[in-house]
């Protein structure tokens, strides 16, 4: 997805947009603004799933994802490499017996589990020092490796695109929620990154069990957001 930032960061130079080069730290107030943002799209979300409006529930979902790629531009990060840690870290909770194991609804790691939180601190200080080698993932990508590893798990994603459960969505709401507060708490910018990178990872893996590649639509919007700015010119 590093290439879509890059789009991204054509289209706010091209609109004279303020984004960082470098990873770089938000201030609470701009944090606030962007948190209201999301929320309020995920509440459309919540509003179109109770009039069973499929249309404006995926519209919703599409522009957090790229409000969400529009913030790591903002603030300097590429999701890449980050987004490949976290598919890691997923996949090495599972156990010998092929099983995820609870204990209280919490996931249990296993006993050679190592974290990566290290690694993408690495993985920051690489782009504070220039010396970051951008991926080439694409959503589609990413969205097969998703499919792997709910296969290994024995998930089952819908066949089709279609809603899931109110119990599925109020969890997604939940981790977004959750999420978000929790960037808005960040001091550090490694810590901002783990978290915005940490909502579109989540956002995908939702969008991945209903069923949706939400390649084309997020392509589409990019195509649309720079075709706004060539019509200004």
């Amino acid at each position: 997805m590093d290439t879509l930032c890059d789009k991204i960061r054509l289209i706010k130079e091209n609109m004279n947009m303020e984004y960082s080069d470098v990873p770089e730290g938000f201030f609470f107030k701009d944090k606030t603004r962007f948190n209201s943002t999301i929320f309020s799209l995920i509440s459309l979300m919540k509003k179109a799933y109770s009039e069973n409006d499929f249309n404006t529930y995926v519209s919703n979902m599409v522009m957090i994802f790229y409000y969400l790629l529009d913030r790591l531009v903002e603030q300097g990060i590429y999701p890449d490499s980050i987004l490949e840690l976290m598919i890691y870290d997923d996949l090495q909770k599972i156990w010998k017996d092929g099983t995820l194991h609870y204990d209280c609804g919490k996931i249990v790691n296993p006993p050679d589990y190592v974290s990566i939180s290290s690694d993408i601190d690495k993985e920051i200080l690489s782009m504070k020092e220039g010396h970051y080698k951008k991926g080439n993932m694409t959503i589609t990508d990413y969205y097969n490796k998703i499919l792997h590893y709910y296969d290994l798990i024995h998930t089952k994603c819908n066949d089709t695109p279609s809603f899931l459960s109110s119990d599925q969505f109020s969890k997604y709401y939940n981790k977004i929620s959750n999420g978000l507060e929790s960037y808005l708490l960040c001091d550090y910018v490694e810590e901002e990154a783990e978290e915005l990178i940490g909502l579109l990872y989540r956002t995908l893996k939702f969008f991945t069990k209903m069923g949706i590649n939400p390649q084309k639509y997020i392509n589409e919007l990019i195509d649309k957001m720079s075709k706004k700015k060539s019509k200004k010119m």
